[in-house]
């Protein structure tokens, strides 16, 4: 058994697509895949086999206000659109191999934070055509005040890295062979940000988004020690730029986000050996 564990991130998660497209030229492939925010839709482009589509996706919609912008906050509820991401982009502009997807053996999951009890809930995503797995998709990356909050269900849910940033809640000692992607240098620990309403008051609804929200940064840095010691323990590997990451996750610049990429492809293509040795493969 062979299982990924996919950070987000935002626009740093193009670490990760040449993270994937090296897997992809090395016909790297895993059983099961989680992935939290933009690391869950990064591996939709892994798992429908389309080399390449991730990072022409970013250099062909970055900075396209349609894509990402504060006037889709005002006529969408999310600075998202996801209407286009999820479906023009991949139906028509940018078009993704669907059969491919749903005829992958690999088991693809996409972290969402419960907004009712606190929890991160992996939903299976079969079909990228279905409305189901849109919504999914949709939530997993739907950031505190930018998006809307997602409905599936009779639950409400959000970005899948307030509970959960590593996906590490997927991992499971069984002795499959785990590696985990994540987007920050190993010397990255998380501050505190200033928000723009305070949560107890903007979410008061929820309660326990307020308190993990708040918590945010303190689990953050602690998953990160936790997932440290998984790999000295032998139980994980894993895969981080080597330098400090100077994109955002809203990062516009194609030329940063490029060199970001080609680091996350030269970082596999370097740790190969380590990675096949370990994968067993």
């Amino acid at each position: 058994m062979r299982r990924l564990l996919l950070e987000g991130g935002g626009q740093r998660s193009i670490f990760t697509v040449g993270v994937l497209d090296c897997f992809m030229d090395e016909g790297i492939s895993f059983d099961e895949i989680y992935g939290i925010s933009a690391g869950a839709l990064t591996a939709s482009s892994y798992v429908s086999g389309d080399r390449g589509r991730a990072l022409k996706q970013m250099e062909m919609f970055t900075g396209d206000k349609n894509y990402i912008s504060i006037r889709n906050r005002f006529k969408t509820g999310s600075v998202f659109n996801w209407e286009y991401i999820l479906k023009k982009i991949p139906d028509e502009l940018l078009p993704m191999n669907y059969e491919a997807f749903r005829q992958n053996p690999t088991k693809l999951f996409a972290g969402a934070y419960e907004c009712e009890t606190g929890r991160t809930v992996y939903f299976p995503v079969k079909d990228l055509e279905g409305d189901f797995e849109k919504k999914v998709l949709q939530a997993t990356a739907s950031l505190p005040y930018f998006s809307e909050i997602v409905s599936i269900g009779e639950y409400h849910y959000m970005d899948g890295g307030i509970g959960d940033s590593f996906a590490l809640s997927a991992f499971r000692d069984d002795g499959a062979k785990t590696l985990l992607v994540e987007t920050q240098d190993p010397t990255f620990e998380k501050e505190e940000t200033r928000r723009m309403f305070p949560s107890d008051i903007y979410y008061r609804k929820y309660p326990h988004l307020v308190h993990d929200y708040a918590a945010r940064p303190a689990n953050y840095n602690n998953d990160r020690i936790k997932a440290k010691q998984l790999e000295k323990e032998g139980k994980l590997l894993i895969l981080e730029p080597a330098n400090p990451v100077e994109v955002s996750k809203t990062e516009s610049d194609i030329q940063k986000l490029k060199d970001l990429y080609e680091e996350g492809y030269r970082c596999a293509e370097e740790k190969m050996p380590e990675i096949r040795k370990y994968l067993e493969i």
